[in-house]
């Protein structure tokens, strides 16, 4: 009987000691994230890659953050200051997202609103023949391999009434 109650005794311990240190692990994981959110949110621009999580995950501009599409209404809501630039990306130049995006903050008051509709697929494109063009994440998704290069002049004349477009190199000199 004292056996098993020094057992019970010890697995109890051993189970107590596991749950404080995997809470705490979360909790300091949970706070180095927020604090890079936070540092990011600080920029004098904001980057925003309107993907789904997963493809984020898998290749993203560095610097950029995360606010899927479907969330972006929401996103926006938490930013006090209207005049902060906001640049949105998605996957490529087919891609809507980030055009769609632009206009909701537009709605919402901010017009220092710009895209880069070239998106991750042509960035990730320029990185591997630039390594200036650095991105996170194993770039392992099949339409980072699509083709579609736009002529840059092209882009310049094609500016919508109420937000930008911009390149691949003028994004590249705002992150310096």
């Amino acid at each position: 009987m004292k056996k098993k109650f020094l057992f019970f005794l010890l697995s109890l311990f051993l189970l107590s000691f596991f749950l404080i240190y995997h809470f705490h692990q979360k909790k300091y994981v949970h706070k180095e994230i927020e604090k890079k959110a936070d540092n990011l949110l600080s920029r004098p621009f904001l980057l925003i890659n309107v993907l789904e999580k997963e493809e984020f995950d898998d290749a993203h501009i560095i610097d950029s953050i995360s606010v899927p599409f479907d969330d972006v209404e929401k996103f926006l809501q938490k930013i006090e200051d209207k005049e902060k630039p906001l640049i949105f990306y998605c996957s490529n130049y087919w891609c809507t997202a980030c055009h769609d995006s632009a206009k909701i903050a537009i709605k919402k008051g901010f017009f220092n609103t710009q895209v880069y509709s070239g998106g991750m697929a042509e960035w990730y494109q320029y990185a591997q023949k630039d390594p200036s063009f650095r991105y996170e994440g194993e770039a392992k998704k099949p339409y980072l391999s699509i083709v579609i290069f736009q002529n840059e002049e092209e882009l310049e004349e094609k500016t919508h009434e109420k937000y930008r477009i911009i390149s691949a190199r003028e994004l590249q000199k705002l992150l310096g």
